[in-house]
């Protein structure tokens, strides 16, 4: 089943890098801001809507 979750790529000094997205582009968001910005610290965060819920219970 696919990670229908959508997440917020954050870095620890900047804050949000990009809204909320998939996972896959939440993880490449945060590679290229750790390449670019090599002593900030990235996380990807899975956000929970009422959206996301109705589309898991499909």
């Amino acid at each position: 089943m696919t990670d229908l979750n959508h997440y917020i790529p954050r870095c620890k000094t900047c804050g949000v890098l990009n809204p909320p997205t998939h996972i896959e582009n939440a993880i490449q968001a945060c590679n290229i801001h750790r390449f670019n910005h090599p002593n900030h610290k990235t996380m990807w965060v899975p956000i929970k809507s009422a959206r996301n819920n109705k589309e898991q219970s499909k």
